[in-house]
Protein backbone atom coordinates (compact mmCIF):
# COMPACT_ATOMS: atom_id res chain seq x y z
CA UNK A 1 0.00 0.00 0.00
CA UNK A 2 3.07 2.20 -0.24
CA UNK A 3 2.37 5.57 -1.85
CA UNK A 4 -1.41 5.18 -1.75
CA UNK A 5 -3.88 6.94 0.53
CA UNK A 6 -5.93 4.19 2.18
CA UNK A 7 -9.59 4.59 3.03
CA UNK A 8 -10.46 3.60 6.59
CA UNK A 9 -13.58 2.08 8.12
CA UNK A 10 -13.91 2.29 11.91
CA UNK A 11 -15.77 -0.62 13.53
CA UNK A 12 -17.38 -0.27 16.98
CA UNK A 13 -19.50 -3.02 18.59
CA UNK A 14 -21.53 -2.01 21.65
CA UNK A 15 -23.91 -3.47 24.19
CA UNK A 16 -25.49 -1.16 26.78
CA UNK A 17 -22.59 1.31 26.94
CA UNK A 18 -24.25 4.37 25.46
CA UNK A 19 -22.31 6.85 27.56
CA UNK A 20 -18.88 5.50 26.65
CA UNK A 21 -20.08 4.90 23.06
CA UNK A 22 -20.70 8.65 22.67
CA UNK A 23 -17.14 9.29 23.88
CA UNK A 24 -15.70 6.66 21.54
CA UNK A 25 -17.54 8.09 18.51
CA UNK A 26 -16.52 11.63 19.52
CA UNK A 27 -12.87 10.53 19.60
CA UNK A 28 -13.21 9.30 16.00
CA UNK A 29 -14.89 12.51 14.85
CA UNK A 30 -12.04 14.54 16.40
CA UNK A 31 -9.37 12.76 14.38
CA UNK A 32 -7.03 14.98 12.38
CA UNK A 33 -7.28 12.36 9.60
CA UNK A 34 -10.91 11.43 9.19
CA UNK A 35 -12.20 7.96 8.26
CA UNK A 36 -14.51 7.16 5.37
CA UNK A 37 -17.14 5.61 7.64
CA UNK A 38 -18.01 4.48 11.15
CA UNK A 39 -19.93 1.23 11.55
CA UNK A 40 -21.55 0.66 14.94
CA UNK A 41 -22.94 -2.77 15.75
CA UNK A 42 -25.66 -2.73 18.41
CA UNK A 43 -25.24 -6.16 19.97
CA UNK A 44 -28.61 -6.47 21.69
CA UNK A 45 -28.58 -3.27 23.80
CA UNK A 46 -31.60 -2.63 26.04
CA UNK A 47 -31.95 0.89 24.59
CA UNK A 48 -31.61 1.51 20.84
CA UNK A 49 -28.21 2.81 19.84
CA UNK A 50 -29.61 4.69 16.82
CA UNK A 51 -31.14 7.37 19.01
CA UNK A 52 -27.82 8.10 20.71
CA UNK A 53 -25.71 8.73 17.59
CA UNK A 54 -25.94 11.80 15.40
CA UNK A 55 -25.40 11.84 11.65
CA UNK A 56 -22.29 13.90 10.95
CA UNK A 57 -21.63 15.55 7.57
CA UNK A 58 -18.59 14.16 5.80
CA UNK A 59 -18.48 10.85 7.67
CA UNK A 60 -20.96 8.10 7.01
CA UNK A 61 -22.22 6.57 10.25
CA UNK A 62 -24.03 3.26 9.94
CA UNK A 63 -25.71 1.35 12.76
CA UNK A 64 -26.22 -2.40 12.39
CA UNK A 65 -28.51 -4.12 14.89
CA UNK A 66 -28.18 -7.68 16.13
CA UNK A 67 -31.60 -8.97 17.20
CA UNK A 68 -29.88 -10.95 19.97
CA UNK A 69 -26.51 -10.67 21.65
CA UNK A 70 -23.89 -12.58 19.63
CA UNK A 71 -20.70 -11.33 21.33
CA UNK A 72 -17.86 -9.00 20.44
CA UNK A 73 -16.02 -11.24 17.97
CA UNK A 74 -19.11 -12.02 15.88
CA UNK A 75 -20.21 -8.36 15.97
CA UNK A 76 -16.79 -7.19 14.75
CA UNK A 77 -16.93 -9.82 11.99
CA UNK A 78 -20.37 -8.62 10.90
CA UNK A 79 -19.08 -5.04 10.63
CA UNK A 80 -15.99 -6.33 8.80
CA UNK A 81 -18.17 -7.88 6.11
CA UNK A 82 -20.18 -4.66 5.74
CA UNK A 83 -17.21 -2.28 5.66
CA UNK A 84 -16.07 -0.55 2.44
CA UNK A 85 -12.66 0.81 3.48
CA UNK A 86 -9.30 -0.62 2.42
CA UNK A 87 -8.28 -0.60 6.09
CA UNK A 88 -10.46 -1.47 9.06
CA UNK A 89 -9.63 -0.06 12.49
CA UNK A 90 -11.26 -1.57 15.56
CA UNK A 91 -12.49 0.45 18.53
CA UNK A 92 -14.10 -1.05 21.63
CA UNK A 93 -17.03 1.06 22.79
CA UNK A 94 -15.44 1.87 26.16
CA UNK A 95 -12.10 3.02 24.71
CA UNK A 96 -10.99 6.35 23.27
CA UNK A 97 -8.59 7.39 20.50
CA UNK A 98 -6.18 10.29 20.77
CA UNK A 99 -6.72 12.86 17.99
CA UNK A 100 -3.62 11.74 16.02
CA UNK A 101 -4.39 8.01 16.05
CA UNK A 102 -5.68 7.67 12.47
CA UNK A 103 -3.12 10.09 11.03
CA UNK A 104 -0.25 8.05 12.46
CA UNK A 105 -1.81 4.73 11.46
CA UNK A 106 -2.59 5.80 7.87
CA UNK A 107 0.89 7.28 7.47
CA UNK A 108 2.48 3.99 8.50
CA UNK A 109 0.17 2.00 6.23
CA UNK A 110 1.08 4.26 3.31
CA UNK A 111 4.78 3.56 3.80
CA UNK A 112 4.54 -0.23 4.07
CA UNK A 113 4.69 -2.99 1.51
CA UNK A 114 2.80 -6.28 1.28
CA UNK A 115 5.11 -8.02 3.77
CA UNK A 116 3.28 -6.22 6.57
CA UNK A 117 -0.20 -7.38 7.51
CA UNK A 118 -1.22 -5.02 10.32
CA UNK A 119 -0.56 -1.74 12.10
CA UNK A 120 -0.94 -1.11 15.82
CA UNK A 121 -0.06 1.69 18.24
CA UNK A 122 0.84 2.00 21.89
CA UNK A 123 -1.82 2.61 24.52
CA UNK A 124 -2.51 4.17 27.89
CA UNK A 125 -4.10 2.06 30.61
CA UNK A 126 -6.71 4.35 32.18
CA UNK A 127 -9.25 4.66 34.96
CA UNK A 128 -12.95 5.02 34.18
CA UNK A 129 -12.40 8.78 33.82
CA UNK A 130 -9.69 8.15 31.18
CA UNK A 131 -6.88 9.18 33.53
CA UNK A 132 -3.74 7.29 32.39
CA UNK A 133 -1.74 5.35 34.95
CA UNK A 134 0.40 3.06 32.75
CA UNK A 135 1.81 3.02 29.20
CA UNK A 136 2.18 -0.03 26.97
CA UNK A 137 4.04 0.01 23.63
CA UNK A 138 5.06 -3.16 21.82
CA UNK A 139 8.26 -3.56 19.82
CA UNK A 140 8.33 -1.74 16.44
CA UNK A 141 7.67 -5.02 14.66
CA UNK A 142 5.73 -7.97 16.08
CA UNK A 143 5.85 -11.38 14.39
CA UNK A 144 3.71 -14.49 14.60
CA UNK A 145 6.44 -16.09 16.70
CA UNK A 146 6.30 -13.17 19.15
CA UNK A 147 2.56 -13.63 19.57
CA UNK A 148 2.96 -17.37 20.15
CA UNK A 149 5.76 -16.88 22.64
CA UNK A 150 4.46 -13.81 24.52
CA UNK A 151 0.69 -13.91 24.10
CA UNK A 152 -0.99 -10.65 23.13
CA UNK A 153 1.97 -8.33 23.55
CA UNK A 154 0.40 -5.71 21.25
CA UNK A 155 -2.72 -4.65 23.18
CA UNK A 156 -6.48 -4.79 22.85
CA UNK A 157 -8.73 -4.41 19.83
CA UNK A 158 -8.62 -0.62 19.86
CA UNK A 159 -4.95 -0.41 18.84
CA UNK A 160 -5.30 -2.75 15.85
CA UNK A 161 -5.89 -2.01 12.16
CA UNK A 162 -5.72 -4.50 9.29
CA UNK A 163 -6.36 -4.77 5.57
CA UNK A 164 -10.03 -5.64 5.23
CA UNK A 165 -9.52 -8.13 2.38
CA UNK A 166 -6.75 -9.99 4.20
CA UNK A 167 -8.62 -10.24 7.47
CA UNK A 168 -11.70 -11.55 5.70
CA UNK A 169 -9.52 -14.13 3.94
CA UNK A 170 -8.27 -15.56 7.27
CA UNK A 171 -11.76 -15.63 8.78
CA UNK A 172 -11.73 -12.47 10.90
CA UNK A 173 -11.81 -12.87 14.67
CA UNK A 174 -12.12 -16.42 16.03
CA UNK A 175 -15.51 -17.21 17.54
CA UNK A 176 -14.53 -17.35 21.18
CA UNK A 177 -16.00 -15.44 24.11
CA UNK A 178 -12.81 -13.64 25.19
CA UNK A 179 -9.21 -13.04 24.06
CA UNK A 180 -10.39 -12.89 20.45
CA UNK A 181 -8.13 -9.85 19.94
CA UNK A 182 -5.12 -12.14 20.43
CA UNK A 183 -6.72 -14.75 18.19
CA UNK A 184 -7.28 -12.15 15.46
CA UNK A 185 -3.68 -10.99 15.70
CA UNK A 186 -2.45 -14.57 15.40
CA UNK A 187 -4.52 -15.06 12.26
CA UNK A 188 -3.38 -11.87 10.55
CA UNK A 189 0.26 -12.45 11.60
CA UNK A 190 0.29 -15.65 9.55
CA UNK A 191 0.25 -13.32 6.52
CA UNK A 192 2.87 -10.82 7.66
CA UNK A 193 4.30 -8.80 10.55
CA UNK A 194 2.49 -6.23 12.68
CA UNK A 195 4.14 -2.78 12.56
CA UNK A 196 3.71 -0.71 15.72
CA UNK A 197 3.63 3.09 15.97
CA UNK A 198 5.92 3.87 18.89
CA UNK A 199 3.49 6.25 20.59
CA UNK A 200 0.59 5.66 23.01
CA UNK A 201 -2.42 6.87 21.01
CA UNK A 202 -5.27 4.84 22.55
CA UNK A 203 -6.88 5.28 25.96
CA UNK A 204 -7.84 1.83 27.25
CA UNK A 205 -10.21 1.61 30.20
CA UNK A 206 -9.13 -1.18 32.55
CA UNK A 207 -11.51 -2.70 35.15
CA UNK A 208 -12.53 -0.18 37.81
CA UNK A 209 -12.72 -0.87 41.51
CA UNK A 210 -16.50 -1.10 41.15
CA UNK A 211 -16.06 -3.90 38.62
CA UNK A 212 -13.54 -5.93 40.64
CA UNK A 213 -16.28 -8.21 41.94
CA UNK A 214 -16.76 -9.39 38.34
CA UNK A 215 -13.06 -9.50 37.50
CA UNK A 216 -12.49 -13.07 38.65
CA UNK A 217 -15.43 -14.25 36.57
CA UNK A 218 -14.08 -12.35 33.56
CA UNK A 219 -10.60 -13.78 34.04
CA UNK A 220 -11.95 -17.32 34.27
CA UNK A 221 -13.83 -16.70 31.01
CA UNK A 222 -10.62 -15.47 29.36
CA UNK A 223 -8.67 -18.50 30.54
CA UNK A 224 -11.21 -20.92 29.11
CA UNK A 225 -11.33 -18.94 25.86
CA UNK A 226 -7.54 -19.17 25.59
CA UNK A 227 -7.78 -22.91 26.08
CA UNK A 228 -10.29 -23.02 23.23
CA UNK A 229 -8.02 -20.84 21.10
CA UNK A 230 -5.09 -23.15 21.80
CA UNK A 231 -7.08 -26.08 20.47
CA UNK A 232 -7.68 -24.10 17.26
CA UNK A 233 -3.96 -23.56 16.67
CA UNK A 234 -1.92 -25.65 14.22
CA UNK A 235 -0.48 -28.76 15.86
CA UNK A 236 3.08 -27.55 15.34
CA UNK A 237 2.45 -24.39 17.42
CA UNK A 238 0.79 -26.03 20.39
CA UNK A 239 3.98 -26.94 22.30
CA UNK A 240 4.86 -23.25 22.50
CA UNK A 241 1.44 -22.56 24.02
CA UNK A 242 1.61 -25.17 26.76
CA UNK A 243 2.79 -22.59 29.26
CA UNK A 244 -0.76 -21.26 29.19
CA UNK A 245 -1.90 -24.36 31.01
CA UNK A 246 0.60 -23.68 33.78
CA UNK A 247 -1.09 -20.29 34.05
CA UNK A 248 -4.42 -22.08 34.40
CA UNK A 249 -3.08 -24.16 37.26
CA UNK A 250 -1.63 -21.09 38.97
CA UNK A 251 -4.97 -19.35 38.59
CA UNK A 252 -6.75 -22.32 40.12
CA UNK A 253 -4.41 -22.22 43.12
CA UNK A 254 -5.01 -18.52 43.62
CA UNK A 255 -8.82 -18.80 43.47
CA UNK A 256 -9.73 -21.40 46.04
CA UNK A 257 -13.41 -20.37 46.17
CA UNK A 258 -14.03 -21.75 42.69
CA UNK A 259 -13.25 -25.39 43.32
CA UNK A 260 -15.22 -26.89 40.43
CA UNK A 261 -13.55 -24.52 37.98
CA UNK A 262 -10.17 -25.19 39.61
CA UNK A 263 -10.52 -28.92 39.00
CA UNK A 264 -11.40 -28.35 35.35
CA UNK A 265 -8.37 -26.11 34.87
CA UNK A 266 -6.02 -28.49 36.60
CA UNK A 267 -7.24 -31.38 34.48
CA UNK A 268 -6.58 -29.25 31.40
CA UNK A 269 -3.09 -28.68 32.71
CA UNK A 270 -2.51 -32.40 33.21
CA UNK A 271 -3.69 -33.25 29.71
CA UNK A 272 -1.59 -30.61 27.98
CA UNK A 273 1.64 -30.25 29.92
CA UNK A 274 3.74 -33.21 31.05
CA UNK A 275 5.79 -30.91 33.29
CA UNK A 276 2.84 -30.76 35.69
CA UNK A 277 3.79 -34.06 37.31
CA UNK A 278 3.41 -35.49 40.79
CA UNK A 279 5.36 -33.14 43.04
CA UNK A 280 4.23 -30.06 41.15
CA UNK A 281 0.64 -31.24 41.41
CA UNK A 282 1.07 -31.93 45.10
CA UNK A 283 2.13 -28.34 45.72
CA UNK A 284 -0.84 -27.06 43.75
CA UNK A 285 -3.62 -29.39 44.75
CA UNK A 286 -2.98 -30.15 48.41
CA UNK A 287 -3.29 -26.43 49.09
CA UNK A 288 -6.40 -26.24 46.98
CA UNK A 289 -8.76 -29.18 47.01
CA UNK A 290 -7.47 -31.61 49.61
CA UNK A 291 -6.10 -35.13 49.64
CA UNK A 292 -9.06 -37.00 48.12
CA UNK A 293 -9.11 -34.89 44.96
CA UNK A 294 -5.32 -35.02 44.78
CA UNK A 295 -5.35 -38.84 44.80
CA UNK A 296 -8.05 -38.91 42.11
CA UNK A 297 -6.08 -36.54 39.90
CA UNK A 298 -2.92 -38.62 40.24
CA UNK A 299 -4.83 -41.65 39.05
CA UNK A 300 -6.24 -39.63 36.16
CA UNK A 301 -2.71 -38.57 35.28
CA UNK A 302 -1.51 -42.18 35.31
CA UNK A 303 -4.35 -43.29 33.03
CA UNK A 304 -3.63 -40.44 30.60
CA UNK A 305 0.06 -41.27 30.46
CA UNK A 306 -0.61 -44.95 29.87
CA UNK A 307 -3.01 -44.11 27.05
CA UNK A 308 -0.68 -41.57 25.46
CA UNK A 309 2.48 -43.68 25.57
CA UNK A 310 0.74 -47.00 24.64
CA UNK A 311 1.72 -48.78 27.81
CA UNK A 312 2.78 -48.40 31.43
CA UNK A 313 5.84 -46.35 32.30
CA UNK A 314 6.47 -47.74 35.76
CA UNK A 315 10.23 -47.56 35.31
CA UNK A 316 10.34 -43.85 34.56
CA UNK A 317 11.33 -41.17 37.08
CA UNK A 318 7.86 -39.66 36.63
CA UNK A 319 6.18 -42.89 37.72
CA UNK A 320 8.39 -43.12 40.81
CA UNK A 321 7.60 -39.53 41.69
CA UNK A 322 3.86 -40.10 41.34
CA UNK A 323 4.03 -43.30 43.38
CA UNK A 324 5.81 -41.51 46.21
CA UNK A 325 3.26 -38.72 46.10
CA UNK A 326 0.35 -41.17 46.14
CA UNK A 327 1.86 -42.93 49.18
CA UNK A 328 2.21 -39.55 50.87
CA UNK A 329 -1.50 -38.88 50.34
CA UNK A 330 -2.66 -42.39 51.31
CA UNK A 331 -0.87 -42.12 54.66
CA UNK A 332 -2.81 -38.96 55.46
CA UNK A 333 -6.20 -39.83 53.96
CA UNK A 334 -7.33 -43.29 55.11
CA UNK A 335 -10.85 -42.61 53.80
CA UNK A 336 -9.68 -41.70 50.29
CA UNK A 337 -10.33 -43.76 47.13
CA UNK A 338 -9.02 -47.30 47.52
CA UNK A 339 -8.79 -47.05 51.33
CA UNK A 340 -12.28 -47.97 52.36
Amino acid sequence: MAGQAATVSVLIPVKDRLGSLREAVASVLRQSSRPAEIIIVDDGSALPVVSSVETIDGIRIRVLTNPVNIGGAASYNRALREATGDIVAFLDSDDYWGSEYLREVVALWSSMDASNAGVATGLYWCTDSLTPYRTQIAAPRVTYADLIRNGNCVGGNSVISVRRSQFLAVGGFPKISASYDWGGLLRIATLGDIAVVQKPLVFYRSPSSSALSNYTRSYRRQILAKAELTRMMPEADRPALRRLFRDYAAFALANTKHRRMSRRLLLSAIRNDRKLTGLTLRALILNLVGNRTYTALLRQLARLRTRRFKGPIDGSPLAAEDSAAADFVAERDPTGPGNG
